[in-house]
């Protein structure tokens, strides 16, 4: 209670504090502008990033046809680009502390189409392989990279709008990308998608190099907050327990995302034999639940004083929710409804956590975020494994107590982060 008194306090403060800002100021006025064409940018980029890897989704048994390989040897591609997502995403963060943010992103989308193209153009399953590592990493160096350059541009107030844009270029490359991809397969094959998908990142990247090239302090007072020299990625990942467990708290997010966002379809399937054409409008349902709970989070993590809260409660009704999910059968209409609600209430609380990272220093920022990465790629791979083994061995309803716990676990480490936050500045 004293935290958020203090907190509203100080905002108060500020605001009664705050010198006068005449309509001919132009400097202030283009600091508390939102940079959005630096938005844009990332939003598009990261969509393509996202999708460069799901897109291949509707297209396993073509690609296990072509390539002469399993299924499962097929689908393992999905676990490569995870695990070089996440190493790449740990290095390529701490770099653009050193060496800038632009000539990462540059470098992230060259691995990106080289490793594209690579993978339209390979003759067999391990060249496939080899050029889908490199298209992963690439994917891996954007995204710490690119949630750290926002932070870099925006003040504090915009943090959490300016992450969910780059949580909503995430969102988009399930609701459109995926179906798009269906869709332009008819035309072409798996190859010419990945062609196509590799000419979009070209012009992206474009986008990110006119949004990017200006240097961050054009931003006004929402530069960054820390200057001087970077330090070594250790350094940098020497971070305290209060930000240790928002990390964590961030794996169990991305854990209870995941279970929603590869296993839906599968539930739907098991339980009420739903095909796979009309699997479109249920999952469709589960992926605008998700945008909208990104926006309403981002705007959350704005307005309210205390972020980590919303995280806690976001966390508590997503553990809710996954009971009444995978354990409740109230019909096809309803479990539609409830994979809607549980993909909102998942997602209010991503942009909140990301804003909190986001106040980092700006000479150890990169890196945090790049960190944040790889502990996301980690929960990922673990919905995937854990949800495979309890559906194969105990149905579907398996998912919902570890769902729940996870979940509330994540509650818990961010509420003892919340205790462990400094004090508001008092005047």
């Amino acid at each position: 209670m004293r935290r958020h008194v203090a907190a509203r306090d100080s905002k108060a403060y500020r605001r009664a504090e705050a010198p006068c800002e005449c309509p001919g100021d132009d400097r202030r006025a283009r600091s508390r502008r939102m940079p959005w064409l630096l938005l844009t940018a990332a939003c598009a980029s990261t969509f393509l990033v996202t999708g460069s890897g799901v897109v291949r989704a509707p297209f396993l048994l073509d690609m296990a046809r072509d390539l002469n390989a399993s299924l499962a040897a097929t689908a393992n591609l999905f676990s490569l680009t995870a695990g070089a997502w996440g190493v790449a995403a740990l290095f390529a963060g701490a770099a653009s502390d050193r060496f800038g943010r632009l000539p990462l992103l540059l470098l992230a989308h060259g691995l990106l189409v080289g490793g594209t193209v690579g993978m339209a153009t390979a003759g067999g399953y391990a060249a496939v392989a080899v050029w889908t590592a490199v298209a992963g990493a690439g994917g891996g160096c954007h995204m710490g990279v690119i949630f750290a350059a926002l932070s870099d541009r925006v003040a504090d107030g915009q943090r959490g709008r300016a992450m969910g844009w780059i949580i909503t270029g995430q969102s988009l490359s399930f609701v459109v990308g995926v179906p798009f991809a269906a869709w332009l397969g008819t035309l072409t094959d798996w190859r010419g998608v990945m062609l196509c998908v590799a000419g979009a990142d070209l012009v992206a990247a474009v986008g990110l190099w006119l949004a990017l090239r200006g240097p961050a302090a054009s931003a006004g007072d929402a530069a960054p907050a820390s200057t001087g020299a970077p330090v070594s990625l250790a350094a940098a990942l020497a971070v305290g327990p209060r930000l240790g467990m928002l990390l964590a708290a961030g794996v169990t997010e991305r854990v209870c995302f995941g279970l929603v966002a590869v296993y839906f379809a599968t539930l739907l399937q098991l339980r009420y034999g739903v095909s796979l054409g009309a699997l479109t409008l249920p999952l469709a349902a589960m992926a605008a639940g998700n945008l909208l709970g990104n926006a309403l989070g981002g705007s959350l993590a704005d307005r309210l004083p205390d972020r980590e809260r919303t995280f806690v409660l976001s966390s508590a009704a997503t553990a809710a929710l996954a009971v009444a999910l995978f354990a409740w059968d109230p019909g096809l209409v309803g479990c539609v409804a409830l994979g809607f609600l549980y993909s909102f209430a998942n997602a209010i609380g991503r942009p909140a956590l990301m804003a909190v990272l986001g106040e980092a220093p700006a000479r150890t920022r990169g890196a945090l975020m790049g960190f944040n990465i790889t502990c996301a790629s980690v929960g990922w791979i673990a919905a995937a494994a854990l949800g495979g083994l309890l559906i194969e061995r105990f149905g579907p309803a398996a998912l919902a107590p570890p769902a729940a716990a996870i979940a509330c676990l994540g509650a818990w480490l961010a509420a003892r982060a919340r205790r462990l936050a400094p004090p508001a500045p008092r005047p």
